[in-house]
């Protein structure tokens, strides 16, 4: 009976050691593809036609866990990716919406989700985010 005991023991203590891998093995298999997603975004802030003399200061993405939880053990729902542009000269921050505004419902019917991030009533620099 003190085998059986044993034996049992050290299945339970092994199992302990499996579910981290099982949820990594879960967690990449469940996730999007980083690399595809990244270059959809990309291609759809090339498309979009900026605010006339704007130029590109940054650009980043990062991964968007599915549970709104991050680490490894999480699989990726999508990716964001901001793009960061400066224009010449203020404009006031309704007319870099506006600039936008057909472009983002376009985008939106086909599923991919944009937003414009503009500070203050007047600005400068401004963020393009697109998500997927």
């Amino acid at each position: 009976m003190s085998r059986i005991h044993t034996a049992l023991a050290l299945a339970c203590v092994s199992l302990v050691a499996l579910v981290p891998l099982a949820l990594r093995v879960y967690a990449g298999a469940a996730s999007v593809d980083r690399g595809t997603t990244v270059a959809a975004n990309e291609r759809v802030l090339r498309s979009l036609a900026h605010v006339k003399g704007s130029r590109r200061i940054a650009e980043h993405s990062y991964a968007i866990p599915r549970w709104g939880h991050e680490g490894g053990l999480v699989p990726t729902a999508g990716y964001r990716t901001e793009l960061f542009l400066r224009l010449p000269r203020e404009l006031p921050a309704a007319a870099i919406v506006a600039h936008y505004r057909g472009a983002v419902a376009a985008w939106r019917a086909r599923g991919v989700k944009i937003e414009i991030a503009v500070v203050g009533r007047q600005a400068r620099t401004y963020g393009v985010y697109v998500s997927q």
